[in-house]
């Protein structure tokens, strides 16, 4: 893990955080089912600290890092969303309040 702190007000001018903590086991794209498909599931994680999350066709840009070894997704000015993840070799689990349990892991893209 790479680490230095999760501040929102150590930002580059665009929007970055050089100095954010970031699990590099992370770094890269993560996806559940067909891009062409209903359902589909995409969280790109940068090194740069940028998320961008794509699901059912909808883009979604997040600045990341982790805290209390949690991802923190958030925007500059905005509430921080939270996720509890597990990663077992090429897959991401990430925790679902909804279901209480572990939802269906993200595969690690080559």
């Amino acid at each position: 893990m790479l680490s230095v702190g999760c501040k929102d007000d150590d930002q580059n001018s665009n929007g970055t955080n050089p100095t954010a903590q970031l699990d590099a086991n992370l770094f890269g794209k993560w996806s559940h089912g067909d891009p062409n498909e209903p359902g589909y599931v995409l969280w790109h994680f940068k090194s740069d600290a940028t998320l961008r999350q794509s699901l059912n066709g909808y883009e979604y840009n997040w600045l990341w890092c982790i805290e209390d070894g949690k991802i923190k997704m958030y925007v500059k000015g905005g509430v921080p969303r939270y996720q509890i993840y597990r990663i077992e070799g090429n897959l991401l689990y990430l925790w679902s309040d909804y279901i209480d349990d572990w939802g269906v892991p993200l595969t690690k893209e080559e």
